[in-house]
């Protein structure tokens, strides 16, 4: 079996049809053309070559509206929500706060100046999705091997989900399992990535032992990193594992989006490849739990990716000289600002004082302080370390080291709400989902 569809979401996407080109004479105060890029009496002409567009988001997800003009004069810009001024509003783009359902139906205009000619574009509307009403996302189960034969199916499918009921973000999430895990077995997050307006991807790769027991004892201060570099790129690096170039998470993640670009050309997923069939990295936001998330950390230090979103994560040491694992330590590439993690204070698996010690590591304490969820509302003091102390759910019978491991972002593991929504979504969106 190569592809199957999950399910499919109702054909509700927002399109508004408007002039790309507006003449400032047409629309505001600026007369006519000289000739020479001024109005009649010398006011300039602003010609706006794109308008703003109509904007669809979930519950606390913003929105970004934009415009582009050019003058043969300075232009300035004043955004407006319901015809008043937006303070603060006055580049060429806007970026909403978090939106609620009372923001649902908002019209957004922009106002250009270049004095004294004026011109203000039609409205965009920002449409918001409560989020117990968001249209059911489409989903695909994809076999790595229909997608590469030389790529094995051990470790489980892709899924790839989209949401074409909200306004895309052109960015990718990519998703690991922890050890021995499988993408199907965390589709909440996933299909909040899509309800989020990101192409998503819970991507299948060769995990089937924890990289803390294969380096056990080794006495090679880099023994995780080669292993880590192995499982990526397929590259030689390490003893330990066995992994190609076909099976390494490099060219997995290439090939499904090739694949799932050849099966829906209409979804967009060939955006994240360059001409020659590589990933674009730095449309890319990693993540994973356990052992996925050390790689998305392992993959931030090798390429500039848009964002790093730990899941109780990551966990490489050096047992031999008692300190964290050499790679962990090594510069990277991906700037600090774009590391958010989410841990539990009980987790039994990868102690919280570990994970803290992980995340200084990567410099994200440079923008606060570690913030309890529970108790601290959003935007979380914008910190980038986040903690729950919540007890598990009860239906969780498994023993409370691998609950609460589990309990950040595994579906069987994780709290649900009244309405059988993941109590952490918040969480996720803050963390993972926001520009």
């Amino acid at each position: 079996m190569g592809i199957m569809k999950i399910t499919t979401a109702g054909a509700l996407k927002f399109y508004r049809f408007i002039p790309l080109v507006l003449a400032a004479g047409l629309v505001g105060a600026c007369g006519g053309s000289n000739g020479d890029g001024s109005g009649g009496g010398g006011n300039p002409v602003i010609s706006v070559t794109a308008t703003p567009l109509d904007q669809t988001v979930i519950a606390g997800q913003t929105a970004t509206f934009s415009v582009s003009a050019n003058s043969s004069s300075t232009l300035s810009y004043q955004w407006q929500k319901n015809g008043a001024d937006i303070p603060g509003a006055t580049s060429s783009t806007y970026v909403t706060p978090a939106a609620d359902t009372s923001a649902d139906n908002s019209q957004f205009t922009v106002r250009i100046s270049a004095a004294p000619s004026s011109v203000t574009t039609p409205p965009a509307v920002l449409h918001v999705f409560a989020d117990t009403a968001i249209p059911a996302p489409t989903e695909y189960v994809v076999n790595p091997a229909a997608t590469d034969a030389a790529i094995d199916a051990t470790a489980g499918n892709h899924d790839a989900v989209i949401n074409t009921a909200v306004t895309p973000k052109g960015r990718l999430f990519v998703f690991m399992p922890g050890t021995g895990g499988i993408p199907l077995v965390y589709r909440f997050i996933v299909q909040a990535a899509a309800n989020n307006g990101f192409h998503a991807i819970g991507l299948a790769y060769e995990n089937a032992t924890a990289v803390g027991d294969l380096c056990a004892g080794s006495t090679d201060p880099d023994c995780a990193g080669k292993v880590r570099e192995e499982r990526f790129s397929g590259q030689d690096t390490s003893t330990l594992v066995s992994v190609d170039a076909a099976n390494g998470i490099q060219n997995r993640l290439a090939k499904a989006l090739v694949y799932l670009a050849q099966q829906h050309p209409q979804d967009g997923w060939g955006q994240y490849l360059d001409s020659g069939g590589n990933v674009l990295w730095d449309r890319v936001r990693v993540s994973g739990h356990s052992q996925g998330g050390g790689a998305a950390g392992y993959i931030a230090k090798q390429k500039l990716v848009d964002r790093v979103c730990f899941f109780s994560s990551p966990s490489d040491v050096d047992d031999v000289q008692n300190k964290l694992a050499a790679w962990v330590l090594a510069p990277g590439v991906t700037p600090a600002a774009r590391h958010f993690g989410f841990s539990h204070q009980r987790d039994g698996m990868i102690p919280w004082a570990l994970i803290q010690q992980q995340w200084a590591a990567f410099g994200m304490d440079s923008f606060g302080a570690f913030v309890n969820v529970d108790s601290v509302a959003l935007p979380y003091n914008l910190s980038h370390m986040l903690s729950s102390n919540l007890n598990k759910p009860s239906w969780v019978t498994v023993p409370d080291a691998q609950a609460y491991h589990g309990i950040t972002v595994v579906d069987a593991r994780t709290p649900l709400d009244a309405n059988g929504l993941p109590a952490y979504r918040q969480v996720w969106q803050y963390q993972c989902f926001l520009p």
